[in-house]
């Protein structure tokens, strides 16, 4: 059970439409905003936040953007219908903008931004440290591995980091977690270890690491987060 999880909330439909929920009103200032959220809420964007998706911290409350780019259309398309019929995110269509990569390689990316929540803000100081000035005045924030990571890797949560960040490395499976410090990773390997009885190991990649599940407990860890995954990426877990 995640940390800081509230009562599902109430929806009102009209024709499979959400049109309002308890907790929103467009008369409410952002900071004012503040639940509840359900578990599954909570899985998701902490799952985001873990691979491709960034917390935004801004007068007072704090929202998730993503940068999500092509081939996985249709994850991307069930991710944004997740966040829309629970009333997280506008629901206007996602549009995807060329750019021009290393080598000119062409490839095209959207962006998915939540509305900004106050109830948030735990979010934001768990998994982001902040970075002083010489005045001592914030000018920027790291995204981090908290300590107590182990709290808050749900099956969903996992499913969603393997979504966006896993992918197939020999018979086992691997997630991108190269932007970490090594003690960072060392701490997610401890938290699958206990929670899960999960064994990782670490994989260079340049100066940094990736966590790779071998090919048995690959097999443990798609019993685990099959079930929460989009049919469209089970190929990430295929050799397990």
């Amino acid at each position: 059970m995640l940390k800081h999880t509230h009562t599902h909330f109430k929806y009102t439909y009209k024709n499979n439409v959400i049109l309002t929920r308890s907790f929103w009103c467009n008369q409410l200032k952002s900071d004012q905003r503040i639940g509840p959220h359900s578990e599954k809420i909570y899985s998701c964007i902490i799952g985001n936040i873990l691979g491709d998706g960034h917390l935004e911290y801004r007068s007072g409350s704090t929202r998730l953007t993503l940068h999500l780019g092509l081939p996985n259309r249709e994850y991307i398309a069930w991710l944004h219908n997740l966040y829309v019929n629970h009333g997280y995110c506008t629901n206007k269509e996602l549009m995807f903008k060329k750019q021009i990569g290393k080598n000119s390689k062409i490839y095209f990316t959207t962006k998915i931004i939540t509305y900004s929540f106050k109830s948030f803000n735990w979010m934001h100081s768990v998994f982001y440290k902040p970075q002083y000035n010489e005045h001592n005045e914030i000018i920027s924030y790291t995204k981090i591995i908290p300590n107590n990571i182990i709290d808050y890797l749900s099956p969903q949560s996992i499913a969603v980091w393997v979504m966006d960040d896993g992918s197939k490395h020999n018979s086992g499976v691997s997630i991108h977690t190269n932007s970490f410090k090594l003690e960072e990773n060392y701490l997610l390997q401890e938290a699958f270890l206990k929670k899960y009885n999960i064994k990782t190991t670490l994989h260079k990649k340049g100066y940094n690491y990736i966590l790779h599940f071998p090919f048995k407990e690959a097999q443990l860890l798609k019993i685990i987060i099959e079930p929460y995954m989009h049919s469209s990426m089970l190929y990430k877990l295929q050799n397990s």
